[in-house]
């Protein structure tokens, strides 16, 4: 069986719920602040949350770290309102926090406007207990939100659209690192179609915090990225919750057959989401200082490396004349 035949049985075993691109649309928020320095066009930071909320004090952190050093930020939300009443309801039997409420009624939830109902609470703390599971919003689905998010990010002129760089936490990271694998395979997100051609443009660097690299993942089947992107892994040594080494692995892998090794490792003698306070058990001070400048400082380094196709001709133009 052919690796490409493989993953369609995955797709089917995990009941994936066909999606279009407009509906997905509809779905995600991806909201964007500008810095109050520097002048425009803003080098743009792009996060992806893990299976947390995606305006979580974690996250406002990361995003107001980068905008102090002149990026713009954008967040995509893939934990939305929309989502999460139609992770409740789009099924025979709504979510369990529904059924325990119990007293408002399905209208009543999609209707309501308030900021967050105690209904709407529950539902969204269940969807997100579900997807850290695996049992909804896998990561190969959840690409489609970064995707949309990617293109949508273009048509703003106050952003340089060449200089975009991804950093996804957890579930984000995965996120991330399946839809580079399906990029470069030429592979179709699950249950919504083909990926635009250029769905990668303008990407200077990607960043994964401690990302799930098991089985299961399209990331580890292929084992296959652009080489053109710089990218960077935050691993944590203790991490109980997925296993860095397979990370690790792939990334020795890939820049073993690489012309140009993309893959760069930290890691942290952490647990899991160490850098985040909202987990007392793993969390570190000093360390997420530590990670969150070293991730800046190799987004500014990928901004400054030369391309793939200029490193090529240089290394050509050396072989044929060394005094060059």
């Amino acid at each position: 069986m052919t690796a490409q035949n493989t993953f369609p049985e995955f797709q089917e075993a995990a009941c994936i719920r066909r999606r279009s691109w407009e509906e997905i649309e509809r779905e995600v928020s991806h909201p964007i602040w500008f810095p109050k320095v520097g002048s425009p066009p803003y080098s743009t930071v792009i996060l992806l949350h893990g299976s947390s909320p995606a305006f979580s004090k974690s996250m406002q952190e990361r995003r107001d770290f980068f905008l102090s050093h002149g990026y713009a930020v954008m967040i995509v939300n893939s934990f939305t309102r929309i989502r999460a009443l139609k992770f409740c309801f789009d099924k025979d039997q709504p979510c369990h926090a529904y059924q325990q409420k119990g007293g408002a009624s399905h209208d009543q939830a999609i209707t309501l406007d308030l900021p967050e109902s105690d209904l709407l609470t529950e539902i969204r703390k269940e969807m997100i207990d579900t997807v850290t599971k695996g049992y909804f919003l896998l990561p190969a689905e959840r690409m489609a939100d970064l995707v949309i998010a990617l293109k949508n990010i273009r048509g703003y002129q106050k952003v340089d659209s060449n200089n975009l760089h991804i950093i996804g936490y957890s579930h984000g990271g995965s996120v991330v690192l399946d839809a580079m694998t399906m990029s470069n395979n030429n592979l179709s997100v699950p249950a919504t179609g083909s990926l635009p051609a250029d769905a990668f443009k303008g990407v200077r660097s990607v960043t994964a915090y401690y990302p799930n690299c098991a089985p299961g993942t399209y990331y580890q089947h292929f084992m296959s990225t652009p080489t053109t992107i710089p990218t960077l892994l935050v691993l944590a040594k203790k991490d109980t919750d997925v296993k860095p080494e397979i990370c690790s692995d792939i990334a020795r892998h890939v820049n073993h057959h690489s012309f140009w090794k993309p893959y760069y490792v930290e890691t942290f003698d952490e647990g899991h989401a160490f850098d985040m306070e909202e987990y007392p058990d793993t969390y570190s001070v000093q360390s997420k200082q530590s990670v969150m400048q070293k991730t800046l400082t190799f987004i500014q380094r990928s901004q400054e490396r030369p391309s793939l196709l200029d490193s090529a001709y240089r290394w050509l133009l050396h072989s044929v004349n060394p005094d060059q």
